[in-house]
């Protein structure tokens, strides 16, 4: 059996509810993706695509839920973990 802050452990929620989100049931989806986030966070390493991944899929389900507001920060953090990927990749040091 897994640890509850194993990775895998995230993946799972996320997975579940992407599926809860299918179904249309996006709020009991939220505190899944919620805790994917934060397993994420305390396991991988700052600036991780998967970090980027749950942000933007937490964002998502808040954006259609008409919750715009709270979408957004995350949906920035994620556009930044992504711009910094990308920076990283291309072997870049300019920021624009």
């Amino acid at each position: 059996m897994l640890p509850a802050g194993h990775p895998t452990i995230a993946l799972r929620l996320d997975n579940l509810a992407g599926t809860l989100g299918g179904l249309g049931r996006a709020e009991e989806a939220l505190p899944l993706q919620r805790r994917a986030l934060e397993i994420s966070e305390a396991v991988l390493p700052a600036g991780h695509p998967t970090i980027a991944l749950r942000m933007d899929n937490l964002a998502g389900t808040l954006g259609g839920l008409g919750r715009a507001e709270e979408a957004l920060p995350l949906q920035r953090r994620a556009l930044e973990v992504k711009v910094e990927i990308q920076r990283r990749r291309s072997g870049s040091n300019d920021a624009g």
